[in-house]
């Protein structure tokens, strides 16, 4: 997995609004590296894309 470009590819599908995208993105990433900071950033990305902010927030903090 190339993990260096998952914070720019998933800022990407932010910025074009690609919902469906990040949502398969980030649940794969969750499904395969649990354990890894960058796929609770995707996830992270994802609900800050559907404006659940609060939810977006908990996962970035989860992130860190």
């Amino acid at each position: 997995m190339f993990f260096d470009i998952i914070p720019i590819y998933t800022a990407c599908l932010v910025e074009l609004e690609r919902v469906s995208e990040l949502y398969s993105c980030a649940h794969k990433l969750i499904d395969n590296y649990a354990q890894n900071a960058l796929s609770w950033l995707a996830v992270g990305n994802y609900y800050y894309l559907t404006k659940k902010y609060e939810i977006a927030r908990k996962h970035y903090q989860r992130a860190i």
